[in-house]
Order: C-alpha cells, then structure tokens, then sequence
C-alpha cells in the first residue's frame, strides 16, 4: 500500500466515523429531547419525512421532541451499525432503527414499539458530515397497554433513572462522583 493509498484509505475511514457519530447523536438527542443537539445534526435546510411530518428538518425537531416530552416518559432508539456508501460531499446511508417509548403517568400507559430505517442523505459542507435529508421508512409499528409489575422477576431493582432532557444522567458522565449519586426510582 503507497502513501496515498493509506491517505486515502484513513480519510474514507474518518468521514465513516463521522457520519456514524452524527447518525448515534442525532437518536441520543431524540431519546434525550435535546433539541439543540438533534438540531446540530441536521443541516439548517435539511428535509425530514417522519411519516407524519415533512417539511425543514429543524421545525420537525422542534414539533417532535415538544410533543415526544408531553405524550412519554422516555424514549429509546437502538441502531444498527449504518451502511455508508461514500460519494465525494456526499453520503448515502441505511440504518435499521428500533425504538420503544413508553407513556406519561398522565397519559394511557402504553408502550410504543417501532422498527424501521432511516435513509439518509449527508453532505460534508464547510468541512462537517450533518444530514440534508432523512427519509424514514416504517417496516412495523407496534403498541401494548402496560399492566402489572415492569419487572416481573421478584423485588424491582432500583436503577438509575432515565429522563428526557438535560436532567439525563448521560449529561453527568463526565463527572463520576455525580453520575453515581445520580437519581434512583
């Protein structure tokens, strides 16, 4: 392998690196309804098609974590290691999503499962990898009342627990000591 082979060969690995980054921030940031974040992995005239919106990616993040905050409790996405296929500026991607959200205490409480991709398209501009379009595509959507106990194997362990927003231990991993004292329910 020459020089230039292994330039180019370290150079397609980081803009991978990248774009699978800003694919995990951007459902962290969904997950945590951290609107700034999620925005920051969208380019500001990013399309988004999320089924029931679309429309400027940006005004989809604000609708959707505003309402993600006021219909659950938490929400959590698992993703596949994404396909890239690399094109210049440009990016092409698939990512298998899965993604359960549970209601507010307010509201029925149901759990909502849903399993999917997203279809990206990323542009390098000035320099940064962010998503200029993602088209999300449903392959099931699944919904069940909860009843009883949420942990059915004896005494309920008491975790550490989750919330939308920055009150999110992740926000506290940078502090230890903190993220040990961190909330139990």
């Amino acid at each position: 392998m020459t020089n230039d082979d292994l330039a180019r060969t370290v150079a397609e690995l980081v803009d991978r690196q990248q774009i699978a980054d800003v694919i995990v921030t951007a459902a962290r940031a969904g997950d945590r309804a951290d609107v700034e974040l999620m925005k920051d992995c969208y380019h500001p005239d990013a399309y988004e098609d999320h089924g029931y919106f679309r429309g400027n990616a940006h005004e989809f993040v604000d609708q959707a974590l505003k309402l993600q905050v006021e219909r659950y409790q938490s929400a959590n996405h698992w993703l596949n290691p994404p396909l890239i296929q690399l094109d210049g500026d440009r990016a092409y991607t698939e990512t298998y999503v899965q993604a359960t959200m549970i209601g507010n205490e307010d509201a029925e409480r149901r759990t909502l499962g849903f399993a999917g991709r997203y279809l990206d398209t990323f542009e390098r501009r000035d320099g940064r990898w962010r998503i200029a379009q993602r088209i999300t595509v449903c392959d099931y959507v699944t919904s069940e009342r909860l009843s009883g106990p949420q942990w059915p194997w004896g005494d309920e362990p008491v975790f550490v627990v989750g919330k939308q927003g920055k009150g999110d231990p992740a926000y506290l991993m940078a502090q230890p000591a903190a993220l040990r004292d961190a909330p139990r329910g």
